[in-house]
């Protein structure tokens, strides 16, 4: 089932199906769009147990899946179609051996996990839902195997920038200011920004775009950044070396094109904003996981990397 990002609805609708087929009791799409599906226990302290619907790739990608004896491949099948899978998995094996838990279970199929999706479905469970005040702890189920576990959330900043001009004929306005080329001086700085290995810091210009034909100056043009990094000091240092870069490049273009009476505007717009937070090795949560990968894959290098 394709499932772009904003475009999640139709795999929205088969996991509520398949909530019900694996018997959940209380199920429910909430106004961002995850799928719950609660099982309630003694308690109404809740752990979120989650996977998202949403995929990488863009709408028209062909999502058929093949089979190899035991594998299966296709776009999107570990990232999240697997998380999907497995919460079916575990309601399912929880309701044949009538397991009865302290805590309550609420199963999640989120929204917005990737690209500009910025975690609007999870985000929304922890700051806008009617249960929020109960909820006490969080897994999600995501990525390429079973036996390695995260306990870290390494934060990011994505911005889109936006550079506006006069536009015109590339021969007959020949010397007016051109957002295209004021992109350019911004990436060419930020290709030499030099960022820490550890803790581990990245940046792309993932996207850039504009213009209308190659015998234009474009009259806007933009591009956007990702920066991530394990350290929210580095990555607010990255933030504001990009910043920077931005301001100069397009500074430079202006006073390149000064004699021509044009000049440039640059609107510059957070899209994604993801917190660095991390749950101590100590934490109850993360002895009980590497438990369960030691009981499930027995003791290896792998099982237990954090």
């Amino acid at each position: 089932i394709a499932s772009p990002g904003g475009q999640e609805g139709r795999r929205a609708q088969f996991m509520r199906a398949e909530f019900q087929r694996v018997g959940l009791p209380d199920i429910e799409i909430d106004p961002e769009g995850n799928v719950l599906g609660w099982r309630r226990g003694r308690s109404p302290q809740t752990l979120i147990i989650a996977a998202h619907t949403d995929t990488v790739f863009p709408a028209g990608t062909d999502v058929k899946v093949t089979r190899s004896g035991t594998t299966f491949a296709g776009p999107g099948v570990t990232d999240d179609a697997l998380g999907l899978t497995c919460l079916l998995g575990l309601a399912e094996a929880l309701r044949e051996a009538r397991i009865s838990t302290e805590r309550t279970l609420l199963f999640v199929a989120d929204v917005g996990e990737e690209g500009l999706g910025n975690l609007h479905g999870v985000k929304y469970l922890f700051q806008k839902s009617p249960f929020r005040a109960q909820i006490e702890a969080f897994i999600t189920i995501d990525g390429t195997g079973l036996d390695e576990i995260g306990n870290r959330s390494i934060g990011s900043k994505r911005y889109r920038v936006t550079v506006r001009g006069p536009g015109g004929h590339s021969s007959g306005d020949f010397g007016i200011v051109s957002p295209v080329h004021a992109l350019g001086r911004v990436i060419a700085r930020v290709s030499a920004f030099e960022v820490p290995a550890s803790p581990r810091t990245i940046y792309n210009v993932g996207l850039i775009g504009g213009g209308t034909a190659v015998k234009s100056v474009s009259f806007e043009s933009w591009l956007e950044m990702d920066m991530r990094s394990e350290s929210a000091a580095e990555l607010a240092v990255l933030e504001a070396r990009f910043l920077t870069a931005v301001r100069q490049g397009v500074d430079e273009e202006n006073r390149f094109r000064a004699k021509s009476g044009t000049r440039l505007t640059v609107d510059t717009k957070l899209v994604g904003d993801r917190p660095v937070a991390g749950t101590a090795e100590a934490a109850p949560l993360v002895k009980a996981a590497l438990r369960a990968t030691r009981g499930s894959f027995g003791t290896r290098e792998r099982g237990e990397r954090l």
